[in-house]
């Protein structure tokens, strides 16, 4: 890879972890600081489709712009508030809402298939010292959590790009490729059908659309099929605890990593 091209492909992979740091900012808990975080990273402007997208990028920004149009919207203290009553109505816990935003209440019969996915999905986390807390309850199968560790490991692809590292750029590629396979692209369209479907705020519909979009192109490029899925279960495992930083605030605070 020349340099020309090596750079190209470090910005690209450093695109990509914005996009994925965007989205999952934008389905936290809408705190007054997140979605000042979700106003910065929009004001980056350097979120674009994934090389080798079949989707253009006038489709994929035509949906960005939708996106940004609804968070400039929200301008005053009544609509902020409504849509923390929108998101605590869409996501409780309570497993009555139609729309979790967490991967095993999508497809999965039962507990044990539950409990052994999670434990698959912290796997991955830990292959990149992220570690399980217990200091804090969000599940490891949340939205959020499951796209900031695509973030955490696109960013990890510019490094591994920038270093000239071909071993571990293969390694990081294959583990994205894998975690879309196995977890994040098996259930994105049946969490943004569900959501699109129950939500009545410009903001989340928009997002639905923004998220399923780009879900879509990324699994393309990484010859991943999305998965449908229609069924939900009703919430039967207990939260597992999880700790990462990378995960659930800004990537400049990760963990250490294991042996590094």
């Amino acid at each position: 890879m020349d340099s020309l091209n090596a750079d190209q492909e470090v910005l690209r992979a450093a695109e990509r972890s914005t996009f994925y740091k965007l989205l999952a900012k934008a389905l936290m808990y809408p705190l007054p600081k997140m979605q000042d975080d979700v106003r910065r990273l929009l004001a980056e402007e350097v979120v674009v489709s994934p090389a080798g997208s079949e989707t253009s990028d006038h489709v994929l920004n035509g949906k960005l712009r939708a996106f940004n149009d609804a968070v400039v919207s929200l301008d005053s203290r009544e609509e902020l508030m409504e849509m923390e009553q929108e998101y605590n109505r869409m996501f409780s816990q309570s497993g009555s809402t139609g729309c979790p935003p967490h991967e095993t209440e999508y497809g999965y019969e039962n507990i044990f298939q539950k409990t052994q996915a999670m434990a698959d999905i912290a796997g991955f986390y830990s292959a990149y010292g992220i570690e399980v807390s217990d200091t804090n309850t969000e599940r490891v199968d949340f939205i959020g959590t499951e796209l900031q560790f695509m973030a955490y490991l696109t960013l990890n692809e510019a490094y591994a790009i920038e270093a000239g590292d071909v071993d571990q750029l293969e390694i990081c590629r294959d583990v994205q490729r894998k975690f879309l396979r196995d977890h994040l692209g098996r259930w994105v369209d049946a969490f943004t059908q569900a959501l699109r479907g129950k939500t009545s705020l410009t903001y989340y519909s928009t997002l639905s659309d923004l998220l399923n979009c780009y879900l879509r192109a990324e699994c393309r490029m990484f010859q991943v099929e999305i998965t449908e899925l229609a069924t939900l279960r009703p919430i039967e495992a207990k939260p597992v605890p999880f700790g990462c930083e990378a995960c659930l605030g800004d990537q400049e605070s990760v963990t250490e990593q294991r042996g590094g």
